[in-house]
């Protein structure tokens, strides 16, 4: 899948977890959970473990959050901006059960880089206020669209 479809779909998501369920585009965010859980039939790249419906939610919460893209989070790229929602990223996932492994997948990142990512972040909401509104506020995003 490019980059520019991902994108599409977590501005979608974020329009519709926004508010406005479902005057914007037609469809509610049920009908974009259906369509990414079509994904998993062969449609990622092969040899990848298809992402679940709430790893796409998490993922594209933290993006709208940080007001970044999903390519962004992926990448390379290093700015704190984006560094950071990597992290918290990361940590969310986590903390949905997946595995290190599964993780560092997701973010084109290595076991070991999510692990440091989970830890710096758990390290940093009891020493950071700054982390922990962000968490407050993604974690209410994501209950909300539960």
């Amino acid at each position: 899948m490019t980059d520019q479809v991902e994108d599409a779909r977590a501005e979608v998501i974020r329009l519709n977890i926004a508010g406005d369920k479902s005057q914007r585009f037609g469809q509610s965010v049920d009908a974009l959970i259906a369509a990414a859980s079509l994904r998993g039939r062969g449609e990622l790249v092969s040899g990848t473990k298809p992402l679940s419906v709430a790893s796409e939610i998490v993922l594209a919460t933290v993006a709208s959050h940080f007001e970044v893209t999903l390519a962004h989070i992926r990448s390379a790229d290093r700015t704190k901006r984006v560094t950071t929602a990597r992290q918290i990223a990361a940590w969310f996932l986590w903390r949905e059960g997946l595995k290190l492994t599964e993780i560092g997948a997701m973010l084109n990142r290595d076991h070991s880089t999510a692990h440091h990512s989970i830890t710096k972040i758990d390290r940093l909401q009891r020493a950071d206020a700054q982390t922990l509104r962000d968490l407050q506020a993604i974690d209410y995003a994501l209950r909300e669209d539960a």
